[in-house]
This record gives structure tokens, sequence and C-alpha cells, in this order.
């Protein structure tokens, strides 16, 4: 019996580093703009991987930035304690450590929002380069009552005064955002957009050859994995985990494919045909997979795709 573990399992944000892969061109250009603490909104659909990226880059930010200046924090706006612009504050500034004794329930919004500047402000001038990547951006704008344009106009000149970067992830632009909620602050126009869209085909066979390594599949599950190959992130993920299940179970490539589908139903919108998915299925030649995996066997790093060292 395979003792192996199921590396496959996760359903939600990819948080170990290990387990990032691709996104290269994307992350290249984030950090490229944050190097001029330039900021960037990440768009793309649900479960394409934004949270994921977003994550890795606060955790890894400051090395691919080379620069000790640089903190990054990671904030979901679905948290209950950032549904409100009070909370919004206290939150972030006791991320960042700084003093949020100034921002008081009783204070008006104008009275916070300077309070607010005033902490951001003294990390700046004490040489720290900020950078806020602020996950489900859209719950912002769910609610109007408390994010008014007051403060997206507060946000943008403090954005604009470079005093922190913001990176955001949304399912739609910061502009149609905008338009929906009537707002008429221009917050928008200083983050250029970065849309997010499933792997390349060859950011998913690097996918496949690196977990190869790790559990080693056999040429029949890779031809199965390479033949049935999607390149969305999670569709990928599910279809390995059902391949490394199918270990146990021994489920025939219809009713493996079933399975699998069935399962790409419960996480993605529309709907999948298994029979469909059969007939789909490419001649793939496994050589293609033995490359990646002489490259990774050379010492690629084919998580961030630079060279080791």
């Amino acid at each position: 019996m395979d003792h192996t573990s199921n590396p496959f399992t996760n359903r939600g944000m990819v948080t170990e580093p290990a387990d990032f892969i691709g996104r290269k061109e994307q992350m290249e250009e984030i950090c490229t703009r944050l190097a001029k603490m330039e900021s960037t909104s990440i768009v793309g659909e649900r479960r394409i991987g934004k949270s994921s990226l977003l994550y890795q880059l606060a955790l890894t930010g400051k090395e691919r930035l080379s620069n000790p200046a640089y903190r990054f924090f990671y904030i979901d706006l679905q948290d209950a304690r950032c549904h409100t612009a009070l909370g919004f504050f206290q939150t972030v500034l006791g991320r960042l450590g700084a003093a949020a004794d100034a921002i008081k329930e009783g204070n008006s919004l104008n009275r916070n929002l300077i309070a607010f500047g005033d902490g951001i402000e003294a990390l700046e001038r004490d040489g720290q380069r900020i950078v806020l990547c602020l996950d489900e951006f859209e719950s912002t704008f769910k609610h109007s009552a408390e994010f008014s344009d007051d403060f997206f106009d507060h946000l943008r000149s403090l954005v604009n005064m470079q005093r922190f970067a913001l990176v955001t992830a949304s399912r739609q632009t910061l502009q149609a955002l905008s338009l929906a909620g009537k707002l008429t602050s221009p917050f928008y126009n200083l983050l250029t957009t970065i849309e997010l869209k499933e792997f390349t085909e060859a950011e998913a066979e690097v996918f496949i050859a690196v977990y190869h390594v790790r559990v080693q599949f056999t040429d029949a599950e890779l031809q199965f994995l390479l033949s049935y190959l999607d390149p969305h992130p999670l569709k990928l993920r599910i279809l390995c985990d059902w391949v490394f299940k199918n270990r146990r179970k021994q489920l025939p490539d219809w009713a493996l494919a079933e399975q699998i589908t069935k399962e790409y139903g419960n996480f993605i919108v529309g709907k999948f045909d298994p029979k469909r998915f059969l007939k789909l299925k490419r001649v793939f030649s496994l050589d293609n997979t033995k490359k990646l995996l002489d490259t990774i066997k050379m010492g690629k790093d084919v998580f961030s795709g630079s060279d080791s060292k």
C-alpha cells in the first residue's frame, strides 16, 4: 500500500510557498510596480487563485524586492472587523503595530480618516515602506454607508503621496465596482489592473512535474493527467487529487472522469459532462513531462521560475 501523503486535498487559498506554482509574470509585474511604491489591482473570477497570489506576495514580497524597508500585510476584508470604516482603520493600524488610540467610535469619519493618515505617515517617516494586500476588496463596496467617497478620496490621497502601496484582489475591476456603487471618487485610477486567468499550459505542466517529484505518478497516471489537463488551478488540483486517490479506489477511466467532473461542479460555476470530458482526451507524449523533470533535477526553481543558487 502506498503511504505517500496526498498533497492535493486543499481547496482553498495556497498558504505554503512550496505549493505555490506559476504566476511568475504577474508576480514580477506587481513587484516591479511596488519597487516604485505603485499600486495594483488583481482581478479575476472566483477560485482562479487571486487570494493565493496575494497571500504569497505578502509572505515573500520583502525577499522578492530585496529591500528590508518593505513591510507586507495580508488582510481579508471579509473579516467582520473590516466591515466598518472604524474597524478597517483599527485593524490596519493594529496589524502595522501603529498606535490606534486616536481612532475612536465617537469621532466623525473625517477625524478618524485624519488619525488613520497620521498613523500611516508616522511609519513612512520612520523609513518603512508599507504594502497592504487587501483581499476581497469588493467588500468595501458592499458596505457603501461605511466606505463613502470621502473614505476612498482619503485612501487615494495616501496612495498618491506614496505613504503606502496597495495590492487589491477582487472579481470585478475597481472601476466597475465604483460605478455600480455610484461613487464619484477616482480612487481606482491609481491602481494598474492585472487580470488573473487560468494557468498557461506550461504552468500546468510544471504543476504536474513538481508534484511528480513528491508522489511519483506512474506512467499511466501521468498519461491520464496530461490527457485531461485543465489549466484552471483548482480544477488541476482536483484532477491530481482524484488520480492520486484512485491508487486505492482503482476506478476505470470513465468512472474516474465522472468523479472528477462532479467535484468540478461542486466548486466551479457551470456544468460538467463526464462523457464530454472523456471525448476531450488528448494524445500527449510523456516526453514533455520527462523534460520538465530533467530541468528540476538540474536545479531549476520551478516555483519562482529563477535558477537555484
